[in-house]
């Protein structure tokens, strides 16, 4: 449930299943300790990122590098609260406590384990991303190496009846990918 696109979906997922009454529950992986993750969040908030899609969340021209604490505080807080919401049931927790989370490998590391443990159990995935800002090798646990990994295993054969929808945040458009029986 990381800051950004993660967050953004939980709770607009949430938020309309409420509305049309839809039974569900939400797990949330952590693989990352969750301090380590909002400073990762960092750079992309300053970039001119929201971690939850709201326009008063974005950086303005005023915000400086000083005011950092104070959003990771909220940024933690309202994490934590849609955590609390009734309609999460588990947090599953991956983080290794041998693990030296400051590092930036390790971290991706985790990142990919949290995206592997969701890949491997989700019947039906929906990723938002940006394809087209993909520059080079996709980064290790990041959206794009997860969904290439999916495809591979789904064209493969492997989870029949799974499928994979993305939401391409730079066009609008929702792709669906679901191998034919017959692979």
């Amino acid at each position: 449930l990381a800051p950004g696109s993660d967050f953004v979906m939980t709770q607009s997922a949430i938020d309309y299943f409420v509305l049309k009454n839809v039974p569900h529950r939400v797990i949330v992986v952590e693989a990352v300790p969750v301090d380590h993750m909002i400073e990762d969040y960092h750079d992309a908030y300053f970039a001119g990122g929201t971690w939850n899609g709201k326009a008063e969340n974005v950086v303005s021209p005023s915000t400086g590098p000083e005011d950092w604490r104070a959003i990771s505080l909220k940024i933690s807080a309202e994490r934590e609260e849609l955590i609390q919401r009734s309609s999460v049931e588990w947090v599953i927790d991956l983080v290794d406590p041998d693990t030296k989370y400051h590092e930036q490998a390790c971290r991706n590391d985790g990142y990919h384990k949290a995206a592997d443990y969701i890949d491997q159990r989700s019947v039906l995935l929906v990723a938002a991303h940006r394809p087209a800002e993909v520059k080079g090798k996709p980064g290790k646990g990041g959206t794009q190496a997860t969904l290439n990994d999916r495809m591979d295993r789904l064209s493969a054969g492997a989870h029949s009846g799974y499928s994979t929808q993305v939401l391409d945040l730079s066009t609008g458009k929702v792709q669906t990918f679901t191998p034919s029986r017959e692979q």
